[in-house]
């Protein structure tokens, strides 16, 4: 569901739909409505300069955080991909230090943060790159392939020259 104005804003690359498509209704009725998430943004502000604002207001309750798409993402608080990914690897049995993951974006940090190996791509935001144990190369560069052909590889030295490279 989406708030009269919405439409007026979005693209059908933000959400891979049409935004005329989602409705347009007025704030109460959206927030009646059970959701995972609210979709936040702003006519002028980047997600960097609304997420400012956001939590200058200082309110308890729920969890903020952007993908790299024009808007901000707001869910329950304590609910991350980090968060997702804990509670699947405990459903499947998987241990935390068996996990790979790559990210790229501010809302995959707390997840390279938790995996047991955490590889943040080249061109991931800063925060992405900080929370995450390596890096590898580029999205366009076929980052995760290189580092999932290095732990598939053989011999006894390929592993360690492309992870060095």
């Amino acid at each position: 569901m989406a708030q009269e104005g919405y439409a007026d804003l979005a693209h059908f690359e933000d959400h891979k739909r049409e935004p005329a498509e989602m409705g347009a209704f007025a704030l109460a009725d959206v927030l009646e409505q059970p959701s995972l998430k609210f979709i936040v943004r702003h006519p002028a502000l980047s997600p960097r300069e609304l997420l400012a604002h956001v939590q200058a207001l200082g309110l308890p309750g729920f969890a903020v955080t952007h993908s790299g798409a024009p808007f901000l993402e707001v869910l329950a608080e304590g609910v991350s991909k980090a968060w997702g990914l804990e509670r699947l690897c405990a459903h499947l049995g998987v241990r935390r230090d068996e996990v790979l993951a790559f990210g790229d974006a501010p809302n995959d940090a707390e997840m390279l943060a938790w995996a047991g190996r955490g590889v943040a791509m080249a061109n991931a935001e800063p925060e992405a790159a900080a929370a995450a144990d390596e890096h590898t190369l580029s999205n366009e560069e076929d980052g995760v392939a290189a580092v999932i052909e290095a732990l598939l590889d053989p011999s006894p030295y390929g592993a360690v020259a492309r992870a060095s490279s």
